[in-house]
């Protein structure tokens, strides 16, 4: 009864779309197999096509957690997006919740004041 339970959730990251027709994307999740001879966890990565809701749209890169379907959406599409947990190109710190880029923070307070000044002075520097 508790391996039912073992894979009701799996996080992976999307790596291709699938058809218009049926909003879908594939994705690779990694699990870790032991090897008997080596005594050493490698990893054997697995794919599974997973059905999209209009909320949560994704593209390639992202990190999505996906749920089992109770019943399949057709013979390839097994599982169903619930969330995202990380988006491609929006890179922030899950514990503060600030955007960074690398080991530093984007103070995005400059970052704005700074693209205003240059959008108002940009009319001077082409007319």
């Amino acid at each position: 009864m508790a391996s039912s339970n073992i894979r009701k959730f799996l996080v992976g990251q999307v790596v291709a779309k699938g058809s218009e027709r049926i909003p879908s994307v594939q994705v690779r999740v990694p699990k870790m197999v032991l090897d008997k001879y080596l005594l050493m966890y490698f990893n054997h990565p697995d794919q599974f096509w997973a059905a999209e809701t209009p909320e949560t749209q994704s593209k390639v890169g992202d990190i999505v957690k996906i749920q089992e379907l109770e019943e399949r959406a057709s013979p390839t599409i097994t599982h169903q997006v619930h969330e995202h947990v990380f988006k491609t190109g929006e890179i922030r710190d899950p514990v503060t919740g600030k955007r960074c880029r690398g080991m530093k923070y984007v103070d995005e307070e400059f970052r704005d004041s700074v693209q205003s000044k240059i959008e108002n002075e940009s009319g001077k520097w082409f007319s």
